[in-house]
């Protein structure tokens, strides 16, 4: 299951809204690709460990 990054960005968003830690959180698609971040630098690039 796959989802596009509008979607992961609205998502994203909301979880961060509803998150009381000071953390970054990515969103990774099945390639490993960052497509939505706290980080905005971190989009587009991929991820290490996925």
């Amino acid at each position: 299951m796959s989802i596009d990054s509008q979607i992961a960005k609205k998502l994203l968003k909301k979880i961060m809204d509803n998150t009381n830690y000071e953390i970054n959180i990515n969103i990774i698609n099945e390639y490993g690709e960052i497509i939505a971040s706290g980080d905005s630098k971190r989009v587009g690039k991929t991820h290490a460990g996925a």
